[in-house]
């Protein structure tokens, strides 16, 4: 294995343990994990994605309230079965993410305006392009 899927599969294994014994705001996380936030926001996603850990929102953990926290789901077979793609070398099948549709079929109507020879590419949503009351109001029409 790479040395960053070892450092992967120990973080994970760690962070697993711990929450076995209590619930984690991302912050805590991330200094258990020795990692910025932003990649405890990676690992929380992949163990949130894998079904393994469940959000529990507004919670409170050493006297302070929390967005959110995390700790592990009510499904140890599933936990038991991640545990062991982890030992395996790290992999687990992923499960297959919906494409959004209405994003790919959709593509919005665009405007050009053209001032000093450039171009300006403005949505206009398929509504008529009106001059703002405002600009009307102070400079006239």
């Amino acid at each position: 294995m790479r040395s960053s899927t070892v450092l992967r599969v120990s973080r994970l294994s760690r962070l697993l343990a711990v929450l076995s014994v209590r619930e984690l705001p991302q912050v805590e996380i991330a200094s258990l994990l020795r990692c910025s936030t932003s990649s405890a926001r990676n690992y929380v996603l992949e163990l949130l994605e894998a079904g393994v850990i469940e959000t529990v929102p507004h919670g409170h953990a050493n006297g302070r309230m929390y967005k959110s926290l995390y700790r592990l789901g009510p499904d140890q077979g599933l936990i038991s079965a991640f545990r062991a793609s982890l030992e395996q070398g790290g992999e687990w099948e992923r499960p297959e993410r919906p494409v959004r549709q209405c994003a790919l079929e959709r593509k919005p109507e665009r405007s050009v305006i053209r001032v000093e020879s450039s171009q300006w590419m403005l949505p206009s949503g398929g509504a008529a392009v009106r001059r703002d009351p405002l600009v009307s109001a102070l400079f006239g029409d």
